[in-house]
């Protein structure tokens, strides 16, 4: 009986942790801690994080900050669906 009830605790807690790491994934934390370089103010801080951010963007064509846009629809042409030719 003890055992059974070990269990249920360490499966409750091991519930809680991935409905953490979930909720936090879902916010957008990721876990990244960007230090100021020497005596930077922090306005220099957020320009420089910024410029970085936006040079990474050009490169990869990838913006993780943006929210995900919805698949295009798959056009059909003109004249709708083809037809196979006998």
């Amino acid at each position: 009986m003890k055992h059974k009830q070990n269990m249920a605790v360490w499966l409750g807690a091991i519930g809680a942790v991935c409905m953490s790491l979930e909720i936090a994934a879902a916010q957008g934390i990721s876990g990244m801690y960007i230090f100021p370089k020497g005596k930077q103010t922090h306005e220099q801080q957020q320009q420089d994080e910024g410029q970085c951010h936006g040079a990474a963007v050009e490169m990869t064509g990838y913006n993780p900050s943006a929210p995900p846009s919805s698949p295009l629809p798959q056009s059909q042409g003109q004249g709708g669906p083809r037809q196979r030719e006998p």
